[in-house]
């Protein structure tokens, strides 16, 4: 694949792919919810934060409300980093009304409920 400049696209690495990543941040992790949006966080051994996307057929029956779901939370953690604390495996679960709120809301809903549960764990909370 070829890199483009300014290319600002989430590197493998730091995403979470397999099932066993997602089911130990679901089974052991802490949870944090602001309206729309379920964050659940536990600490890697990595040193650096990684993102998982979970969306239900449940909460968005429709793909393409799946999909801008996802591309939207992804976008909050990749603009974001230095919200997320430093270390820590998250999963973002969209419920449905989140596509209702605007981004610029989710931004400062995440700026206060991660410095209160997160950033008391992770320190300074900057990537």
């Amino acid at each position: 694949m070829v890199e483009r400049d300014g290319d600002e696209r989430l590197p493998r690495a730091i995403r979470l792919t397999c099932k066993g990543e997602f089911d130990r941040v679901f089974k052991e992790g802490k949870s944090i919810r602001v309206p729309g949006l379920t964050i659940l966080f536990l600490p890697n051994r990595q040193g650096f934060s990684r993102i998982g996307v979970s969306v239900g057929k449940r909460r968005l029956p429709k793909a393409v409300q799946r999909n801008r779901a996802k591309r939207m939370a992804r976008e909050l953690f990749r603009r974001n980093k230095t919200l997320f604390g430093k270390g820590y495996d998250y999963v973002l679960i969209p419920q449905s009304e989140f596509l209702s709120h605007p981004y610029h809301q989710y931004v400062e809903w995440l700026r206060r409920a991660l410095a209160k549960k997160v950033g008391r764990k992770a320190g300074n909370g900057s990537e």
